[in-house]
């Protein structure tokens, strides 16, 4: 079932994942604002099935935009992908 949760989002595009023990992984920017900026692009993570999002991990930082990530768990941890500065596309390891 969707419900509105409370992560700033700024009309991009977003993923999650349900992890093995039951955390849920968000890829997103979480950022505030209708077509804001792209960058930070960060994973939070939630253990109340989104009700609250209190841990946070930013995969880019820097000015950019890093966008349309997906998000999936794997033995050794999490992939994403996403674009970076719309010129290619990369894979992060967790």
């Amino acid at each position: 079932m969707a419900y509105p949760i409370s992560v700033p989002n700024n009309n991009s595009g977003l993923d999650l994942t349900k992890m093995a023990d039951g955390t849920l992984a968000l890829a997103c920017n979480s950022v505030a604002g209708n077509w804001a900026t792209r960058s930070p692009l960060s994973i939070l993570f939630s253990t109340d099935n989104g009700e609250t999002w209190p841990e946070r991990i930013d995969v880019e930082t820097e000015p950019g935009e890093f966008s349309y990530p997906a998000i999936i768990e794997v033995e050794a941890g999490l992939r994403i992908s996403y674009t970076w500065n719309r010129r290619r596309i990369a894979v992060a390891r967790l």
